[in-house]
């Protein structure tokens, strides 16, 4: 299996993400995974950092219209920080 972190939803990259780093980068280091004959990729996004609900559905939607493309991550994860938030 291989794994690579989206980390947040794409709002919040540069307030949790090293400013190197980005969501759409990650979908594309994915991406190469496939290419490059990984038969098992995942991702993970933490949550409760600061994103409200519609960054969240953005979020998942991405991903949702990445895998309909030719790419297929067979796995996403969330965690969830000790901030409280509503949703």
């Amino acid at each position: 299996m291989y794994a690579h972190n989206v980390e947040t939803t794409e709002e919040m990259t540069p307030f949790v993400r090293d400013r190197r780093a980005n969501f759409r980068q990650s979908l594309r280091v994915l991406e190469r995974a496939k290419e490059e004959g990984i038969k098992v990729t995942k991702t993970s996004m933490m949550l409760g950092v600061g994103e409200d609900g519609d960054g969240v559905m953005r979020a998942l939607k991405g991903l949702c219209h990445f895998l309909s493309g030719n790419v297929e991550i067979d796995g996403v994860s969330s965690s969830f920080s000790a901030q409280t938030f509503d949703y």
